[in-house]
């Protein structure tokens, strides 16, 4: 085997976050989500109470960080299951066998391929091989794979990627060896989801919700994030979007951006075309835009450096003009505002919060055309100070809150 001494002995933090960030979504059945959002979803299925997930959560979350084992995975998992009364499919020592083993090996598998993805990991290992244990029990296909060897870039990974199915003990890893000249091809199979009836082509020899790479999945575009949940049955769209729009976990994620443009704001800021997710619109309100309009692309609300700078060095006056640390908490209004206004005229939501000596109001353009994207997106574009009484006009309606 090659020499791999290196990529093994990295620190292990990368699993830890790729579990850590994780959502906790409720499902009735296994096949409610599959695929790639699993990258970015924690699911047990059966599961629907969300205390009940966060503890499962919190437990697997153990086992990752703290390596434990099986037999103590048990215990919290009878605890779990007699806190809140669940009543779950299965014998108790295959259920938790599933839940654990699943969990942990697309952690690992997210953990190993972040590590792989160092520059001088791909220097020294170009390519990776494929790995299948070698007894009675190796899926047929999944033996045929092992010593495959291929670019770590090709796309058969990105479907190939152990764990390929339920128990799957297959794993990959880099190499500096020779790769083939043609990715393996066995075929597909047609497969329908019971939970949407929705047709899936599946790589041969991948169980059902298992073709893709669990790195892949967990870094994709929130914007592509929602493409994949669209496909899931309703009631799991507006779980998904309720802890999205909730989580806040794009708390803070304009601060460097505006601090950057703060410290230069007399000089010309060198726009980079960038762009940052500040949060989704939620559930009620994104009902209520479809009863308006034609459904946007996606629920996701993007900022973009362009617009951050126009509000910075906009011409209003002092009493309208938003401040530096007023403009970050756009991510937050966004999570928990006031109100959320329609306006009638222009197509946009409006956010609104109290400020430091007024109400704040952040404009959300729906359906803008991007550049960074080959779709449009709901863009931030607008910021001011606004006296509660101009939002009592009559282009103005609340869909959301008080004002």
């Amino acid at each position: 085997m090659p020499n791999t001494a290196q990529y093994g002995s990295l620190k292990f933090d990368e699993a830890i976050d790729f579990f850590k960030n994780k959502i906790n979504l409720p499902t009735e059945t296994w096949s409610d989500i599959t695929n790639e959002m699993h990258g970015r979803a924690f699911v047990v299925s059966g599961a629907v109470k969300a205390e009940l997930l966060s503890d499962f959560h919190e437990s697997i979350l153990k086992s990752i960080d703290e390596g434990t084992d099986i037999a103590e995975f048990r215990k919290d998992f009878d605890k779990i299951v007699a806190k809140h009364g669940w009543s779950y499919k299965g014998k108790r020592g295959w259920r938790t066998s599933i839940i654990l083993d699943t969990n942990l090996s697309t952690a690992y598998s997210a953990g190993r391929e972040k590590q792989r993805k160092l520059p001088e990991i791909i220097a020294a290992f170009p390519n990776d091989e494929y790995n299948s244990m070698d007894d009675s029990r190796v899926r047929p296909l999944h033996k045929k794979w092992d010593g495959t060897i291929l670019p770590h870039d090709d796309p058969w990974w990105s479907t190939h990627t152990p764990p390929n199915g339920w128990r799957c003990r297959c794993w990959k890893e880099p190499t500096s060896e020779g790769a083939q000249k043609e990715s393996p091809n066995d075929g597909t199979t047609l497969w329908e989801n019971p939970s949407t009836g929705i047709k899936e082509s599946i790589p041969k020899g991948i169980d059902p919700g298992f073709a893709y790479n669990p790195l892949e999945a967990s870094t994709m575009s929130d914007h592509a994030t929602w493409q994949s949940i669209k496909k899931c049955p309703e009631q799991i769209q507006e779980a998904f979007l309720s802890e999205m729009a909730e989580s806040g976990q794009y708390s803070g994620v304009l601060d460097k951006m505006i601090n950057r443009m703060q410290s230069n704001i007399h000089e010309q800021w060198h726009l980079k075309g960038e762009t940052k997710t500040v949060g989704w619109i939620s559930p009620d309100i994104w009902t209520d835009i479809k009863k308006r309009t034609a459904e946007p692309y996606s629920p996701v609300i993007t900022a973009t450096d362009k617009g951050i700078q126009h509000t910075l060095r906009t011409k209003k006056n002092v009493l309208q003009k938003v401040t530096a640390n007023e403009l970050k908490k756009i991510p937050e209004t966004i999570a928990n505002p006031e109100s959320v206004l329609w306006d009638t005229g222009d197509n946009s939501l409006l956010y609104v919060t109290s400020g430091e000596n007024k109400k704040l109001k952040f404009v959300v353009k729906l359906e803008r055309k991007s550049k960074q994207f080959k779709h449009d997106i709901n863009e931030l574009r607008t910021a001011s100070k606004i006296n509660v009484n101009n939002l009592k006009e009559k282009r103005y309606e609340v869909i959301s809150g008080k004002l």
